[in-house]
């Protein structure tokens, strides 16, 4: 189904912020395309607001067609894209084969689902605010922090994981954290980056020991992540989602699911992007994102992503809640001196 864009002048909304706010504040219609887009356009330029169900894209796949909308405005011709293949087409057989569950267990599971999806979790659509915060590191601390990072056996996202829990710790005084991280699991299949749709997993750490030194922590959970991103776990988390969300589940079993992982933050981390930033006459000046809301009544999604050198923030939360991505920063920019 196709959707044509709105198009606005800055002069109706003077930030791309308020727009991304009002695209995480409304649904999909069940009779409109699982994706959407907004360009904020003046004399200067344009900000081109895509939005995707989660059902059909992940933030990698986002990347790829900004990059198509780069060769488009440069009057490349672009060649129809298939229909991408599903993931149990790259996955160990034998191993997806052992992992499966009794029928009673997966009843069971599904069951527990449905009582979390019950539960005073989620707000609704009807009249929600969503705020966003938006941050940067520029090249020279991006540069800095990297190697640090190597120089402490961590990576980059988990240095980003702690200063968030620690900043949670003491703007809200939250001594246990627990973050999702976004998974791509595309170089593990040994899939294109380019492929358009849904190619991650997610899994949730909870760091409890905030106040010991940075980057013990940011080593710790880099060592826990690994096991998240080894090919046995996402094998088997494809397989048990596969079994207890099929096509024509109720929303209300995914709903369980999301529930069930009890996360206080989101941290979608898109690392360093391959992606061209000029061509022809076409320049790519940033990218911000992804990010996102699950409607739960208490969440924060952070989005990070390195493009024409800078490592740029995006911070979603309901309107209640209040923002701790600059204290964040500073947390890493302090620990990165």
């Amino acid at each position: 189904m196709l959707q044509e864009p709105t198009i606005l002048s800055r002069d109706q909304h003077w930030h791309w912020t308020e727009v991304v706010e009002r695209e995480l504040e409304t649904d999909f219609s069940e009779a409109e395309a699982l994706f959407r887009a907004v360009v904020l356009y003046d004399a200067f330029g344009a900000t081109i607001v895509f939005t995707y169900h989660h059902a059909i894209s992940d933030g990698v796949a986002a990347t790829a067609v900004v990059e198509d909308l780069l060769r488009a405005l440069a009057g490349d011709t672009l060649a129809p894209l298939g229909v991408p293949c599903a993931v149990d087409g790259f996955l160990n057989v034998a191993t997806v084969a052992g992992s499966t569950g009794s029928d009673d267990q997966d009843w069971a599971q599904k069951q527990g689902f449905l009582e979390i999806a019950r539960r005073p979790l989620w707000r609704s659509f009807d009249g929600d605010e969503v705020s966003i915060r938006t941050a940067a590191l520029d090249t020279t601390a991006v540069h800095r922090f990297r190697m640090l990072a190597r120089l402490h056996a961590s990576t980059v996202n988990s240095a980003i994981c702690v200063a968030l829990a620690t900043a949670a710790h003491e703007q809200e005084g939250k001594s246990d954290y627990s973050i999702l991280s976004a998974i791509d699991v595309r170089p593990l299949l040994e899939m294109n980056r380019t492929d358009c749709a849904m190619r991650a997993i997610a899994g949730t750490i909870t760091m409890s020991n905030i106040e010991e030194d940075f980057w013990v922590n940011a080593r710790r959970h880099s060592d826990w992540m690994k096991r998240l991103r080894s090919p046995g776990y996402v094998e088997q988390t494809t397989a048990t989602l596969g079994r207890l969300l099929s096509a024509n589940c109720s929303p209300a079993l995914a709903s369980g699911l999301l529930g069930s992982l009890s996360y206080d933050a989101v941290v979608s981390n898109l690392g360093a992007l391959p992606i061209r930033t000029r061509i022809a006459d076409v320049e790519l000046e940033a990218i911000w994102g992804p990010v996102g809301q699950a409607r739960l009544k208490d969440e924060r999604f952070v989005g990070v992503c390195t493009a024409t050198g800078e490592m740029r923030f995006i911070e979603a939360v309901p309107g209640h809640q209040i923002s701790i991505l600059a204290e964040a920063l500073e947390i890493l920019r302090t620990v990165c001196r």
